[in-house]
């Protein structure tokens, strides 16, 4: 009996002392792991290695992106160059445009300020015209109310007497003039023979207009008088000169 419960307290110590080894050696190992920063299965270690391997990747691909990046850099240089030369392009027609703008302002003002010139000097032309003819006119009308008082109570040459109403220094413009004058005096003309009569007055020709026909010179007088109240001249003269 003593040496069967020997043998049993033998196994009993002896399980015992091995499993206190057992706990000992497991409780050292993870001192060991934790002090040396985790085991393998370590989550914050699984971590650190996935970090680790997206780092590399990261490396990689950055210096694949630093090898393309000078290419994109010299495309990307040469559209901004392309753009900037495009834009002075732009500028510098957009200057000739203006350049040509300009001087085409300056032509259009000087030709008008030549043109002003051009109109008042016509102007004057036709203005010192106009006062030659007047006067030419009234040297006519003069002699001719000169010849009319010679004429008194004298019967006409061509048998009667005629009111010279207006004197032109052109032919074709007889025809604007007696419109005028139906206009004013519409019965002046109405049924009466009109004659032209030609007149030189200091080298130049006169065409005298002359409305007929009175056979007593007091009747030619009368209406002479009559007419003046509405047009500008009138005298009796001879009715004579060519059929109009």
């Amino acid at each position: 009996m003593n040496m069967l419960q020997y043998c049993i307290k033998y196994t009993f110590l002896k399980n015992a002392f091995l499993s206190i080894l057992l706990v000992f050696s497991l409780s050292a190992c993870s001192t060991i792991d934790n002090f040396l920063g985790g085991g393998l299965n370590d989550p914050s270690n699984l971590e650190g290695e996935t970090a680790s391997d997206m780092g590399e990747g990261q490396s990689n691909t950055m210096l694949i992106a630093d090898e393309t990046m000078p290419a994109t850099a010299e495309n990307e240089q040469s559209v901004e160059e392309m753009l900037q030369e495009k834009d002075n392009a732009l500028i510098e027609q957009g200057m000739r445009i203006a350049a040509a703008e300009r001087e085409l302002a300056n032509l259009k003002e000087q030709n008008s300020s030549l043109q002003q010139e051009l109109n008042r000097a016509l102007d004057d032309a036709a203005q010192k015209q106009r006062m030659l003819d007047q006067q030419a006119e009234r040297q006519v009308n003069t002699s001719a109310a000169t010849q009319s008082s010679r004429m008194q109570n004298i019967t006409a040459p061509n048998g009667g007497f005629g009111l010279h109403v207006a004197s032109y220094s052109r032919r074709d413009s007889i025809s604007s003039g007696l419109a005028a004058i139906n206009r004013q005096v519409p019965v002046l003309t109405e049924g009466r023979p009109l004659k032209i009569a030609t007149a030189t007055v200091r080298g130049r020709t006169y065409y005298r207009l002359i409305i007929g026909q009175f056979n007593l010179q007091s009747e030619a007088l009368a209406e002479c008088n009559q007419a003046k109240l509405l047009i500008d001249f009138c005298d009796v003269v001879a009715f004579e000169g060519e059929d109009f």
